[in-house]
């Protein structure tokens, strides 16, 4: 009984703090777009519509997540390098040395605005493997969410 009632006031204050919420900060827009501009940028981090107005020349799209993601769905031109593989990082960058090496720009993206693992491989690449990146590392804020919103998203062919 003293569990129920605890579990009751729990699940009450969640309730409470939600509501708290969405009254101080305003109903979600619905649209991810939105939503991604009132989380403001972090260091090291770019957003899509400047990543996309400075050019596409020697710009690399590096996918953070796990190659199965990858595999269903990507920007299209994107290379898979993740921490969350069995293989290590050296070889996957390795696999990848030749366009890594000609790059001007790395930009790095996993999930969403929330996702660390992009964050993560960034501070990688930057530190103990920054000889396998010839140009700048950022992070594009808002991830696969933002290439979704901004229409740069395209599913895998199965045959792939």
């Amino acid at each position: 009984m003293k569990s129920a009632v605890e579990l009751g006031l729990i699940g009450g204050l969640a309730v409470l703090a939600s509501l708290g919420n969405w009254l101080f900060e305003g109903k979600p827009s619905g649209d991810p777009s939105m939503e991604l501009q009132k989380i403001p940028l972090k260091d090291g981090e770019i957003l899509l519509e400047t990543a996309l107005k400075d050019g596409a020349e020697g710009v690399v799209w590096m996918d953070a997540r796990p190659a199965a993601a990858w595999s269903q769905e990507r920007m299209e031109g994107s290379i898979n390098i993740t921490m969350l593989s069995d293989e290590p990082l050296a070889d996957q960058l390795a696999r990848h040395a030749d366009v890594l090496f000609g790059s001007s720009r790395v930009i790095v993206y996993c999930d969403d605005v929330h996702c660390s693992v992009s964050h993560d491989l960034s501070k990688q690449l930057k530190g103990e493997f920054r000889d396998f990146v010839a140009g700048e590392v950022l992070v594009l804020h808002g991830g696969m969410t933002a290439l979704r919103a901004g229409g740069l998203v395209t599913n895998s062919n199965p045959n792939f």
